[in-house]
């Protein structure tokens, strides 16, 4: 009975083990010279199990700080506290996170219950770390015996040999590789404000923001192995990819809202007068309009209204995921022995893909899905002005396929934490062997 079960093929256990290593090396110096000059720098070197033929890699970093307030013509000022300016360059590498990056190999499996390996996929031989290089500079500053700190950070982060996976021709029997091309680079601001208000005895009130604000572009696509040239557009899901514009860009169909008269959904296609006729004809229309551009520079392209999904020309919307700032702000107050502290969160300029919302506005089959409340305004009588399309049973379901539509803003006000607290004063607990008790409430 138990031999039986244990050759049946629906109670065979199975399980893996995979065996990886990184081998390092490092030194560090510090250096500080009267409290108002500063240095350091890092250098290491890193060995991956990862990688075949490229394992090691050499990253450091270099850093110097000057504390400006400690010079003679500035430790006397009644104006600024504290200041430093500050600067950092460093290349740092990343290995990935694929076990056998560069290795090919087998794997072991089962074949009519007999062990038998199976070739993995093709690998690159010569794929090896994604290396960033990174330079910030910034400056620390308090004013005002305390009344304000301040922090600025400017950074530029450069990334080369970026991790991508390539098509290979059908006649590999692969269909991609993993490998090292293209580059992106992130750049912004971060900061970081505190405000003490108000300071006396019974009542202080102060006020701290921080936040950041970056960019992110692919200054180089990766070459493509049918052509030889850098790829002009890499597509992936609601967003694309390509020189000069943001890793999160979306790139998809525009929605042009719901004909009055039909009640049917529309989008935006783009389309070029082939045959000069002065009209659209079959075959005109616009698949991807940053392929059609790169093929046809300085071609005269223009728009029209369609009803079919499939006709709609997919392209840059000019909306992105990432936000323009982002960050937090807090504020601390106490009156006597009460305190109230605040924090909150906050994002601006961002956008998002509701995708939720794009299921409940569906046509599926009636009865099949729950329906947003917003169905109740969609369209039913010839002339009704309304942004949800006609409700079918299973049919035009297309209607909440990805497009513009379901782009919503992602900005954010956040209350994360408000606290309550009251400290007992020191003279109720001298005579039960207490040096203080705080009682708080906190609602998160």
């Amino acid at each position: 009975m138990f031999r039986e079960n244990y050759i049946d093929q629906n109670g065979v256990s199975n399980g893996s083990r995979i065996g990886r290593s990184l081998e390092s090396y490092f030194t560090q110096a510090n250096y500080n010279y009267a409290g108002k000059y500063y240095l350091s720098g890092t250098l290491r070197r890193d060995g991956s199990s990862r990688f075949f033929k490229n394992k090691w890699g050499t990253f450091g970093s270099v850093g110097a700080g000057w504390v400006i307030s400690e010079e003679d013509f500035l430790s006397s000022s009644e104006t600024i506290d504290f200041l430093k300016l500050k600067a950092s360059y460093g290349v740092l590498g990343d290995q990935g996170n694929n076990s056998f990056a560069g290795q090919l190999g087998f794997n072991v499996q089962n074949l009519l219950g007999l062990p038998s390996l199976a070739p993995r996929a093709v690998v690159d031989p010569n794929i090896t770390w994604e290396s960033s290089q990174s330079f910030q500079t910034g400056i620390e500053a308090r004013f005002f015996n305390g009344a304000i700190d301040f922090g600025l950070d400017y950074f530029v982060k450069t990334t080369t040999d970026l991790y991508v996976n390539k098509r290979l021709s059908p006649s590999t029997g692969d269909a991609i590789i993993l490998t090292n091309d293209g580059e992106m680079v992130n750049k912004g601001l971060e900061f970081d404000l505190t405000g003490n208000i108000i300071r006396n005895e019974d009542f202080k009130l102060s006020l701290s923001i921080n936040g950041s604000m970056y960019e992110n572009e692919i200054t180089q696509m990766p070459i493509e192995n049918a052509t030889g040239e850098a790829k002009v557009i890499n597509i992936d899901g609601n967003f694309a990819q390509s020189a000069g514009r943001s890793r999160f860009d979306y790139y998809l169909r525009e929605w042009a809202g719901v004909d009055p008269a039909t009640g049917n959904a529309q989008w935006l296609e783009s389309w070029v007068d082939e045959n000069n006729n002065g009209q659209y004809d079959t075959n005109e229309g616009i698949n991807d309009l940053e392929v059609y551009k790169a093929a046809n520079p300085g071609a005269s392209i223009q728009e029209r209204v369609t009803t079919e999904y499939a006709d709609a020309t997919r392209k840059y919307n000019n909306k992105s995921l990432i936000p323009t700032v982002s960050g937090a702000f807090r504020l601390n107050t106490s009156y006597k022995d009460f305190n109230l502290s605040a924090q909150f969160s906050y994002s601006l300029g961002g956008y998002g893909y509701d995708q939720q919302y794009a299921t409940q506005m569906s046509n599926g089959k009636v009865g099949s899905y729950s329906y947003h409340a917003d169905m109740r305004d969609r369209w039913m009588n010839p002339g009704d002005i309304t942004d949800v399309p006609r409700l079918y049973s299973n049919e035009n379901i297309r209607v909440n396929a990805a497009s513009t539509r379901f782009i919503t803003s992602s900005d954010y006000l956040s209350l994360n934490n408000v606290r309550l607290g009251y400290s007992i004063p020191t003279q109720y607990l001298e005579n039960i062997g207490l040096s203080s008790v705080s009682l708080w409430v906190s609602r998160r």
